[in-house]
């Protein structure tokens, strides 16, 4: 179903027909214009829930505009779990810390998606109290892995150090997308405590996890090459080991060449 223009794709957002309401919107996010939020917005509380669904998308491409918290705020408690999925990760997109009160309930809600959803949205806003940061580290040790791998990057995006042993306890998780991102996440706190099990993911069977691990080393900077420089002295069959470390010496010899030059 295609609309001639921009008159007729507005009427078709108001139209009887819900499916009709549907297309009209999809086409809208589709064409990611701006200037159609407005209308989008009139019919976020739409009688259909796959239309609040689309209308949800179809903001989520144009752009989420700052100010939308408390326009989103009554559709985190929709009847649609996908409306409530869509809802709070909009709210993390907005990356509001004001949002942070607002999405915290729903890790207690019914749907799965909704509450990794949530997890996602604490981690794109980046700020958390103390309690959440630990009950997201409980979730590392969730039976779904979804619930794990998002609570692994919320964690590094909110850079909180507790999690450190927990995180380290990650990278030995059975499911290779956990692994690489309980890396990732530790290169985000930039510990000391973290660059040994780094080092062993080196040689872990996945690439994702392996290049998570090179990554999060290399953000380690000096401290990383001091500790590679002695894992090289008592092991000399880790050939991965050399070309890191050479890399982090190079990057410590440029930063201190372009602090000598300033």
């Amino acid at each position: 179903m295609e609309f001639a223009g921009r008159e007729e794709l507005i009427a078709a957002l108001r139209d009887s027909d819900p499916s009709r309401r549907e297309e009209a919107v999809y086409q809208t996010g589709v064409l990611g214009d701006a200037s159609f939020l407005p209308a989008l917005l009139e019919i976020l509380r739409d009688a259909s829930a796959r239309v609040r669904w689309r209308v949800l998308q179809a903001i989520g491409r144009i752009g989420v505009p700052r100010d939308c918290r408390h326009t989103l705020l009554g559709l985190l408690g929709d009847e649609s779990a996908q409306v409530r999925a869509e809802a709070v990760k909009l709210m993390g997109e907005t990356r509001d810390p004001g949002c942070v009160q607002d999405i915290v309930p729903l890790l207690d809600d019914a749907d799965p998606q909704v509450r990794c959803r949530t997890i996602e949205a604490l981690g794109e806003i980046g700020q958390a109290t103390e309690p959440v940061l630990r009950r997201l580290i409980t979730c590392l040790g969730h039976e779904d892995y979804r619930f794990r791998m998002h609570a692994a990057i919320c964690l590094g995006k909110c850079r909180y150090g507790p999690a450190l042993p927990e995180l380290v306890r990650a990278l030995n998780d059975t499911n290779h997308n956990v692994r690489g991102f309980a890396a990732w996440s530790l290169g985000e706190l930039r510990l000391e405590g973290a660059l040994e099990p780094l080092i062993d993911r080196l040689a872990d069977s996945g690439e994702f996890v392996r290049i998570c691990a090179y990554q999060a080393i290399a953000s380690l900077g000096e401290m990383a090459a001091l500790s590679l420089q002695s894992a090289l002295r008592q092991e000399d069959t880790r050939p991965d080991l050399r070309p890191l470390l050479e890399g982090l010496l190079e990057q410590a010899r440029s930063g201190e060449t372009d602090g000598s030059s300033g």
